[in-house]
């Protein structure tokens, strides 16, 4: 060891073990003793030091010590020596721009001892709450629980299978769409048959206008019958399916499930408003009700009868606005169908990955596909009465009704005798049309119809099936 620490060493033993120095430190201060014992320590260990780098110049190939580096043991003593005059100062300094007292990695707002993700209050290990959403409570476990409803309501009794409810109120509304995703207040797929009196003309279901069937029936007993021969050459009583969502420009409009009413003439639309109707909502169905109260005709929804106007489902006429729907069908221009798509959808008819008579079809709810009609059967008027319609495989109807009525007076329905003209012993039914205004007899023509299409084309869905035509106020 060297000399210049041997005298020290002995020092530092006589001064801490020595009964003379330990009663001379007594006498001391706190501050001398604990200021002469970090010295000593310091010295000792800095002697320590040159004796070891002594030894290690005679090792080859070993490190050099750095005069400063202390040996663990004794750097952990000095850094546990604690002076009672001292305040402490902050371990951490935070950098400029950092609230003081926060640590690294902490986050403005976060207490000493969080750790990021935490929230005020809990303890480390504990899972943060999960965010509340309406209608939602949280559990015990962290799932999520439904929380019960205020009230529960009936989602059966007022829904149409057409898509359509009556007599719900906004709550119940809004009760049977979370549950059973019934009456939702949104735009929504509804599905039924609507019917048209035409000629033996063909044409697309475009910018046209068509009826539920006391909406059409009513308008054949004030328009088609009460003129023999019949107006416009009316041939037959067409049946379509036809399934429809609004948009959701035209549900904000109106909050109601169908658009504005157009009317139609040789497909162009008659209403001064239509270019605006049409770019503001799309080319959505329009509605307007039949007017039984009138005397025109008491066609009213058979789940209404018996009924007193206004407490009764009116008839129901509806539009659907096609191409072009600006110009009539022979002077359209070039072009019109791209600037003017009107609202039915291109879908390809067929099986094998068409859309067919016999299912739901896709429609969006897009300005250009707002429905789709597709053709579900249809009868002659010839057949209501009786009269034929096919003989040896050829259609006969126009050809038997004109020589029915020719010169002899007959006729379906007469205003004045408030029912049919003809000679019934040559097969003809001249009952048929009587008692316009009687609402039961009404509702057993329109029953008739019904059990006519679907005895006709039993592969179709059943009239009753679909449920009844939405009205014009769904909402």
């Amino acid at each position: 060891m060297p000399e210049h620490c041997e005298g020290f060493l002995l020092l530092e033993r006589t001064d801490v073990d020595g009964p003379v120095q330990r009663r001379r430190t007594a006498s001391y201060g706190a501050r001398s003793a604990a200021l002469t014992l970090a010295s000593l320590l310091v010295l000792g260990a800095a002697c320590w030091r040159f004796s070891s780098a002594d030894a290690g110049h005679a090792a080859a190939g070993k490190e050099s010590v750095s005069l400063f580096a202390l040996p663990p043991k004794l750097q952990a003593l000095i850094d546990n020596i604690h002076l009672p005059w001292q305040h402490p100062q902050p371990l951490y300094q935070p950098p400029f721009g950092q609230p003081g007292g926060m640590q690294p990695g902490m986050q403005p707002g976060m207490q000493p001892g969080m750790q990021p993700g935490m929230q005020p209050g809990m303890q480390p290990g504990m899972q943060p709450a999960m965010p509340q959403q309406p209608g939602i409570a949280a559990g015990g476990s962290g799932a999520t629980v439904q929380k019960p409803p205020a009230q529960s309501y009936d989602c059966n009794t007022g829904y149409h299978q057409s898509g359509w409810v009556s007599e719900w109120s906004e709550q119940q509304m809004d009760f049977c769409c979370q549950t059973q995703q019934r009456g939702c207040r949104t735009p929504r797929v509804m599905s039924f048959y609507m019917y048209r009196v035409q000629s033996d003309e063909d044409f697309p279901m475009e910018n046209v206008n068509l009826g539920d069937l006391p909406g059409v029936m009513w308008y054949l007993h004030n328009e088609i019958i009460v003129s023999t021969p019949r107006k416009y050459n009316a041939t037959r009583l067409m049946r379509f399916r036809v399934t429809m969502k609004t948009t959701p420009e035209s549900y904000a409009q109106v909050h109601q499930q169908f658009g504005q009413f157009t009317a139609f003439d040789n497909g162009q639309c008659t209403v001064p408003s239509c270019a605006q109707i049409f770019q503001r909502d799309g080319y959505v169905i329009g509605c307007q009700n039949t007017f039984s109260g009138q005397g025109l005709g008491n066609y009213v929804s058979p789940s209404s009868v018996p009924c007193s106007p206004p407490n009764c489902k009116e008839g129901t006429w509806y539009s659907l606005p096609g191409p072009c729907p600006s110009s009539q069908f022979n002077v359209r221009p070039e072009g019109c169908n791209i600037t003017e798509p009107g609202g039915q959808c291109q879908f390809i008819y067929g099986e094998g990955g068409g859309v067919t008579g016999f299912e739901i079809p896709p429609v969006s709810g897009q300005k250009d596909c707002a429905f789709y009609a597709k053709w579900a059967g249809q009868l002659y008027l010839n057949e209501l009465i009786g009269l034929p319609t096919v003989e040896y495989g050829q259609k006969v109807h126009y050809e038997r009704y004109m020589q029915w009525w020719q010169g002899t007076g007959n006729a379906e329905f007469n205003v004045a005798m408030d029912g049919g003209i003809c000679d019934e012993e040559q097969g003809v039914d001249c009952t048929f049309w009587n008692a316009r205004n009687d609402q039961m007899a009404c509702l057993e023509r329109m029953t008739k119809i019904k059990d006519m299409f679907d005895a006709k084309f039993p592969f179709y869905p059943k009239s009753d099936s679909l449920g009844e035509s939405p009205p014009c106020n769904a909402a």
